[in-house]
């Protein structure tokens, strides 16, 4: 795996479907919602950088695993309702979990819980009371947008407000067209 190099913006999953032309945003709107460096913890990627140049990308990848992969940030409630372990990222990890869409931007997914080595991602939906065909679209769109970023199988999004989900196996045609559209956008961003 390459060393992901910082970005000066990057966007979330969560517009996705927004930049793809579905949502209750448009492409154009979708642009407000790009996060740039100043959100980020300037040490963070100089910290690691260096620390792949001194122990290799593999060290600094299982650094991030034996973090997250830890007792400490086991998700209970979740882990009981799925009957298995999950885990609770205490942020996106996005020296290691990004695409790269452009040489200014990157995309990055921050999921509610995985399972061990990334096998599941599940995204909890605190909103949507009702899942008509556009919800179950946008929510689709962001949960693959999320698997590919965490290079996650299969993906669940948790709708609480009525106690239902939505299941997916990663698909990489459908991704493959999403990240297309996404290049196309972020070059329009430049």
């Amino acid at each position: 795996m390459d060393i992901i190099p910082k970005r000066d913006t990057v966007i979330t999953s969560f517009i996705v479907p927004w930049i793809l032309g579905y949502g209750i945003k448009t492409r154009e709107e979708a642009k407000r919602y790009i996060k740039h460096g100043e959100t980020l913890n300037p040490n963070y990627y100089p910290r690691l950088i260096e620390k792949v140049k001194k122990e290799g990308m593999n060290s600094v990848i299982k650094s991030f695993n034996d973090e997250l992969f830890n007792t400490s940030n086991i998700d209970n409630n979740l882990s009981e309702m799925f009957g298995e372990t999950i885990y609770r990222p205490w942020d996106c990890l996005s020296f290691i979990h990004q695409i790269t869409l452009n040489d200014k931007m990157g995309l990055v997914a921050r999921p509610d819980g995985v399972t061990m080595n990334n096998e599941t991602i599940i995204m909890v939906n605190n909103y949507f009371n009702k899942i008509d065909n556009f919800t179950k679209k946008i929510l689709e769109t962001q949960l693959i947008a999320t698997m590919a970023v965490w290079n996650a199988k299969k993906g669940i999004v948790l709708l609480t407000k009525n106690k239902s989900s939505i299941r997916l196996d990663f698909d990489a045609e459908k991704w493959n067209t999403f990240l297309n559209e996404l290049i196309i956008w972020s070059d329009e961003c430049k």
